[in-house]
C-alpha cells in the first residue's frame, strides 16, 4: 500500500490515556490511514521517529487567536509548539458580532490586535472571513459576552433595559445558529464586569436552548471573592441549562492559597453530578512578587472600578506592524450544530 507519509519507529501517544507504544503512522490526505507496528508500504514521505513521541494534535482549550489568524493564518507561533487546534473567543472577547468598522469594539479590542480590518459585521461572516484565510490550524469559536454588550448598549455601567437585554439575546442567537459553540465571559474586564447573575442567565438560557452549546467564564473573583465567583458560575449554569467551564480556576495571592482546595472539591463533585470543567492554570515563579498583567491586579481587587477610559490603548504607530507569514491551507473553522434546539 502506498501512503502519503509515513512516520516509522516512534512511541506514539495516541490521547486516550493508554501507555505509550511503539508503532509506526500512515497518513492520507488529511486522515491518519493506519497505526500499526512496522507497516508495510511505500510513502511520498518517510519519517524516522526513533527516540520521538508521536501524538495527535494538541487542543489549546483557552485562546485569544481569532484576533490574529486573519493576519497570522498559519499560526506558527502555535503549530511548532503541537496546537493544532484552538477555542477562541474566550474572556468575553470576540471580533464579532461588530458594527460595520469595528466602531466601540475596535477601540475596546485594538490592545489584542490593531491590524485587524473590520470587514465584517455578522458572526457568520467572521467565520467566512476565517474560512477564506487558508487557515493551517483548527478553530472552535465561542461568542464573548463584552462583544454582545458593546453591540447593545457600549459601556454603561448598568443593568440593560429590555430592548437591551433582547438585542443581546438575539445577537447571541444568530451567532450559536452560525456555528458559535457557546457563549463566554470576562467577569473582571469592562464591559462584562457591569452585569449582574439575572443578565448572565438570561444569555445562558439562550446557549443551553441550542444542543451541545457551552458556558464558559473568566469569573468574577479569584482572590477574595474566589468561593462566590465560583458559585456564581454554577449557578448561571444551573440555571440557564447550559454546562459551564471556568477558565483560569486558580487562587490569586497567597493569602487565598487555602482556598485552592475547596474550590477544586466544589467543582469537581458538581462536575461529577453536573455539567461543568474546572481549568486549572498553575503559575509558579519562585521570588518573584512582580504583577505580571493587569488580569492579576483585577481578580484580586474585589470591589475595584473599572471604567471604559481604562480600556483605550494608544494605536500602534504605523507601519510597525511585522508582516504576516504565507498561509498554509489545512486548517478549518469547527462550527457548532446549526440545527439542535432543545425544548
Amino acid at each position: 500500500m502506498a501512503f502519503d507519509w509515513l512516520i516509522r519507529g516512534g512511541t506514539v501517544l495516541d490521547g486516550t490515556g493508554a501507555p505509550g507504544r511503539r508503532a509506526d503512522v500512515a497518513l492520507s490526505g488529511d486522515r491518519v490511514t493506519a497505526v500499526a507496528p512496522d507497516l508495510p508500504g511505500e510513502a511520498g514521505q518517510v519519517v524516522d521517529a526513533t527516540g520521538c513521541m508521536v501524538a495527535p494534535g494538541f487542543i489549546d482549550m483557552h485562546a485569544h487567536s481569532d484576533f490574529a489568524l486573519l493576519a497570522y493564518p498559519s499560526a506558527e507561533a502555535k503549530v511548532r509548539q503541537g496546537v493544532t487546534t484552538e477555542v477562541t473567543g474566550m474572556c468575553g472577547f470576540s471580533p464579532a458580532p461588530s458594527p460595520p468598522g469595528g466602531g466601540l469594539l475596535r477601540e475596546w479590542c485594538a490592545f489584542l490586535s490593531p491590524q485587524l480590518d473590520w470587514g465584517w459585521t455578522s458572526f457568520g461572516s467572521w467565520l467566512d472571513r476565517l474560512r477564506q484565510a487558508g487557515l493551517t490550524g483548527n478553530v472552535v469559536p465561542f461568542v464573548g459576552h463584552g462583544t454582545l454588550r458593546i453591540a447593545a448598549m457600549g459601556f454603561e455601567q448598568r443593568p440593560p433595559t429590555g430592548d437591551e437585554a433582547r438585542r443581546m439575546a438575539a445577537l447571541l442567537g444568530e451567532a450559536l445558529d452560525a456555528g458559535a459553540f457557546g457563549l463566554s465571559t470576562g467577569l473582571i474586564y469592562a464591559p462584562s464586569v457591569y452585569a449582574d447573575t439575572a443578565e448572565l442567565v438570561a444569555l445562558a438560557r439562550v446557549a443551553g436552548s441550542r444542543a451541545g452549546r457551552l458556558y464558559a467564564s473568566h469569573i468574577r473573583g479569584e482572590g477574595p471573592t474566589l468561593e462566590a465567583a465560583i458559585a456564581e458560575a454554577i449557578r448561571i449554569g444551573d440555571v440557564g441549562g447550559v454546562p459551564v467551564q471556568i477558565s483560569h480556576l486558580k487562587a490569586c495571592l497567597k493569602a487565598n492559597w487555602p482556598k485552592m482546595g475547596e474550590a477544586l472539591r466544589r467543582s469537581s463533585a458538581h462536575e461529577r453530578g453536573e455539567s461543568m470543567s474546572p481549568r486549572t492554570c498553575t503559575r509558579t515563579r519562585p521570588g518573584r512578587r512582580r504583577w505580571r498583567a493587569c488580569s492579576r491586579c483585577g481578580c484580586t481587587r474585589a470591589g475595584w472600578p473599572r471604567s471604559w477610559a481604562g480600556w483605550r490603548m494608544a494605536p500602534r504607530a504605523a507601519g510597525s506592524s511585522t508582516p504576516a507569514g504565507p498561509a498554509r491551507a489545512g486548517g478549518a473553522v469547527r462550527t457548532a450544530p446549526s440545527r439542535g434546539r432543545t425544548s
